[in-house]
């Protein structure tokens, strides 16, 4: 059971990296809004005048310069309290081959 929710903190880390490899830094505030994306892509229209953003998913730099960084500390700082609670009743020689 342990794995599993391990399994699903580390989901949400590259989800979360996924989404903001997905946006750029010039309307990002646009694509992390929680709405549709019709929605987001309307509200782009409106504030810019086009329809897309040229450096929409190139935020490859980004990650290079500080992105990377981010990315492992958050794997390596990630848990959830159903973790900390299922990795309380893990034995420590186990638990430590897991972490």
């Amino acid at each position: 059971m342990c794995q599993f929710e391990l399994a699903r903190v580390l989901g949400q880390v590259f989800e979360k990296l996924a989404k903001r490899l997905e946006t750029c830094h010039c309307h990002e505030h646009v694509w992390a809004a929680r709405m549709p994306y019709k929605t987001r892509a309307k509200k782009l229209t409106q504030e810019t005048g086009a329809a897309k953003c040229v450096w929409k998913t190139r935020m490859g730099p980004w990650f290079a310069a500080v992105g990377l960084d981010e990315f492992l500390n958050s794997i390596q700082t990630c848990s959830s309290d159903m973790l900390q609670q299922l990795l309380d009743d893990v034995p420590a020689p186990v638990r430590a081959g897991l972490l």
